[in-house]
This record gives C-alpha cells, sequence and structure tokens, in this order.
C-alpha cells in the first residue's frame, strides 16, 4: 500500500489547542486542465487578475444589457399596477397601486395610466390584483356614466 493511504499514528483531528483542524491523506487531485488554468491564474500579477475580472463583470453586464435590448416583447416600460382588488366606482390611492416594468408589446392597447391620471379619477370596472392600469380603466363612461359625481 503506498505510504500516503496508510493510517499510521495520525494526531487527532482538532490541534491541542482546538483551534485548526488538520486534514487526513492526500491532497485531492484535480483534473489536469484545471490545474494548468490555476497555476496560470495565480503567475498573473494582481492588476492584470483585476482588470480580467473587470472585464468578466462587464461582460456579464453587457450581455443581459443586450438580452433585454432584444427581447422579442421589446424594451420594458414603466406601468401601474394595482396591488388590491378594486371595485367599479372606486377612486384608485397611490397604495392601491406599485410601479412596475412590463415589455411594451405585452401591454394592454390602451395608453398605461400615469399616477396624474390616477388624481380625482374612478375606475370604470372592477379590477383584480395585478392588472395594468390604462386611460380606458379610469373613464367616465362604461358603467360609470349612470353615476353622479360627488
Amino acid at each position: 500500500m503506498p505510504p500516503a493511504l496508510r493510517t499510521p499514528d495520525h494526531p487527532p483531528l482538532w490541534d491541542v489547542r482546538g483551534a485548526l483542524p488538520r486534514l487526513l491523506g492526500p491532497p485531492v487531485r484535480l483534473p489536469g486542465i484545471v490545474d494548468r488554468i490555476a497555476e496560470g491564474w495565480w503567475r498573473l500579477t494582481p492588476r492584470v487578475r483585476s482588470l480580467l475580472g473587470a472585464l468578466a463583470v462587464l461582460g456579464a453586464l453587457g450581455a443581459v444589457l443586450l438580452r433585454i435590448a432584444l427581447s422579442p416583447y421589446g424594451p420594458p416600460t414603466t406601468v401601474l399596477v394595482t396591488t388590491v382588488e378594486l371595485a367599479a366606482g372606486a377612486t384608485p390611492s397611490p397604495s392601491d397601486v406599485s410601479v412596475a416594468r412590463w415589455p411594451a408589446a405585452l401591454l394592454p392597447p390602451a395608453r398605461p395610466a400615469t399616477r396624474a391620471d390616477l388624481d380625482g379619477s374612478r375606475l370604470t370596472m372592477d379590477v383584480t390584483a395585478g392588472t395594468v392600469l390604462t386611460l380606458a380603466h379610469l373613464r367616465d363612461d362604461g358603467p360609470l356614466a349612470t353615476l353622479t359625481r360627488g
């Protein structure tokens, strides 16, 4: 049996002070290609390693931005989304909506509502939580046309 695999009287796993564990046995052998890459990496100067790390981060960020730009649904657009269910005739408050980013091609055909459109407006129909608010939801026609103001 090779000497590395024999189990002679080893000192205990924990040092006498109880601080650091000792590893028993031979070191783990890595595949040759991993070993060569690791040796090459540590032969580089710290400045070159930092530069390569920064280039890798910039490359990943560029890939994410390119993926967003080339999305088949178009670039994201800021919209208002309801966070709670609201009944027809209700006046949505700022706490009832949240801002989200949706791809332009997935939005309803009506123009998305803005926070300024919410001031004093009422809903024309019931909306569930997660609905993108549009101007069609805030007009004074449909069921609201029969309601009086105030």
